[in-house]
């Protein structure tokens, strides 16, 4: 999870957590969910323990498959998704959140 705290220079929070990432299929494709989304699931303890800001909100970048050394993320590897609906399942049990995009980490 990565999110944006400053623009100038630009600085990020990172956390490199485990979670459920999965394209939405056919028949969930209604309301605000558009085919290539995905559904990305995260426990709030996970989010919590890494130090990321929680709850996740919209704009926050989950970025699939990223390259980390030494435990660290690296920017410019995996597959990046912008969260568009962070949702929540209990708060502090955890997030199903919707994303989307595909561009570079």
């Amino acid at each position: 999870m990565r999110r944006q705290t400053a623009v100038s220079p630009q600085t990020w929070v990172n956390a490199v957590v485990p979670a459920c990432v999965r394209q939405y299929g056919a028949a969930e494709l209604v309301g605000g969910i558009l085919q290539g989304d995905f559904e990305v699931i995260v426990a709030h303890s996970a989010l919590a323990e890494a130090g990321f800001p929680v709850p996740p909100k919209d704009g926050d970048r989950v970025v699939r498959n990223p390259t980390i050394v030494d435990g660290e993320f690296v920017p410019g590897g995996g597959v990046t998704l912008t969260v568009k609906h962070p949702g929540d399942r209990g708060g502090a049990i955890g997030y199903w959140m919707q994303a989307r995009g595909g561009g570079v980490g």
